[in-house]
């Protein structure tokens, strides 16, 4: 059947063994007219539609179901959505039918433009929410704000009381130095947070929100695997372990056997005889089902770059190197294939889960140190979970630069937001 309007009139007449004329004469209208509208040379909608469903005994929806239907009500949609004031005017809504029939291409522009604002409130929505929760954000403007407040209160101390001693007026221009010196610093430092947020993934599989069409249909793809989504190590795809992990690490496997490990990642890997690493990698792909939590995932090399990570979105890693010494991925390191487990605790209230495990590889000459990698897995533990492993809570930040907890002795750099 015809997916146009005047299209679905002429075969519901056939259907019911109207000829045009007949159904011309039961509308009040003529022969010809109804000929130019079921060529859609002619458009139909309000009043005169309703008594064509009335006549052929159909619901008007039938008449207008499929795209057009779902155009309108785009539209309607919007139209609602529009904010109004008392000089503008409203859209026309019982002329909608009309408006979709006598103009297709404007229908098209509108419709692109509604699912373009929709997919850029959807960027925005997830914009506001990465700034919600990435405190070395939050806290480094909240810091700018304060520098730029001093700036401009000293400033107008020497606009409003011109004539003072020049002694005071030199240290309100040293105070003036000091902030502005205060507020390039952590401009610089928020530029650095400004880097490719995936430069070790690749990207995720979207869906792609098209106009809508008359003709087509949109088709739901199912999202791949995690593990396909994500560009892991080549010397873990290609290891045996690993494709281990996958065979015997399931959802189902894990139901089975969670009273030998209660989900407990190492235990995991002594029950399963398989490597923590691979181990952890699994359960990054299994992530969120069943019993699982949401993880997370950084490995790093003994330089501190980093080989792969994978965010949860309360947490941020680094992309090249430089995080916070007292994780656990970089304490692991010293201790080649000792599991480190540990509790992060973030100023700003997060608590994650850790477990760590450091690894060395081949030798290049016999005579140097092999090169070491240490993998963490973590995730975020809510404040009435109870706690399943007897660990210990480590007070941690981000990177040394922006982490408030300044008695710290692990610390490597000063706490520039406020360094003199």
């Amino acid at each position: 059947m015809a997916q146009t309007v005047g299209g679905r009139i002429r075969e519901f007449r056939k259907q019911r063994g109207h000829k045009q004329s007949e159904l011309a004469a039961f509308v009040g209208i003529s022969p010809t007219y109804l000929n130019l509208i079921e060529h859609d040379k002619r458009a139909v909608a309000g009043k005169l539609l309703s008594e064509f469903a009335s006549i052929l005994q159909v619901d008007r929806t039938q008449l207008l179901r499929g795209a057009t239907a779902e155009v309108i009500e785009q539209l309607q949609q919007a139209a609602r959505q529009m904010p109004l004031s008392d000089n503008t005017p409203s859209a026309e809504l019982d002329d909608i039918e009309l408006f979709t029939t006598r103009f297709p291409g404007w229908v098209n522009v509108l419709s692109h433009q509604a699912a373009t604002q929709k997919r850029l409130e959807s960027l925005i929505e997830g914009l506001s929410d990465r700034l919600s929760h990435d405190p070395v954000l939050s806290e480094t403007i909240h810091i700018m704000l304060s520098n730029i407040t001093a700036i401009r209160s000293i400033s107008e101390l020497l606009v409003v009381r011109g004539s003072m001693d020049e002694e005071r007026q030199k240290s309100f221009i040293q105070s003036i130095f000091l902030e502005s010196k205060r507020l390039s610093v952590s401009a610089e430092k928020l530029l650095e947070q400004f880097e490719p947020a995936s430069s070790t993934l690749s990207e995720r599989h979207s869906e792609k929100n098209q106009p809508l069409s008359s003709d087509k249909y949109q088709k739901t793809v199912p999202a791949a695997p995690l593990s396909e989504q994500l560009k892991f190590p080549e010397n873990l795809t290609s290891s045996q372990s690993f494709m281990a992990a996958q065979e015997a690490i399931t959802i189902e496997a894990l139901k089975k056997s969670k009273n030998a490990h209660h989900y407990q990642p190492f235990l995991i890997a002594d029950y399963f005889d398989l490597p923590a690493r691979a181990v952890f990698y699994q359960l990054l792909c299994l992530s969120n089902e069943g019993d699982l939590p949401d993880y997370g995932l950084l490995e790093v090399d003994n330089a501190g770059g980093v080989l792969f990570r994978h965010e949860v979105s309360t947490m941020r890693l680094p992309s090249r190197s430089g995080a916070c010494p007292r994780w656990p991925v970089y304490r692991a390191l010293g201790l080649t294939g000792e599991p480190v487990i540990q509790k992060l605790q973030f100023i700003t209230g997060e608590t994650y889960q850790a477990y760590a495990i450091s690894s060395a590889r081949k030798r290049d000459y016999a005579q140097l140190v092999p090169v070491s990698q240490s993998v963490m897995l973590f995730h975020e533990v809510a404040g009435d979970e109870p706690a399943q492993l007897a660990t210990p809570v480590i007070d941690v930040g981000f990177h040394c630069s922006v982490c408030r907890h300044t008695n710290c002795t692990d610390r490597r750099e000063v706490y520039a937001l406020f360094d003199e």
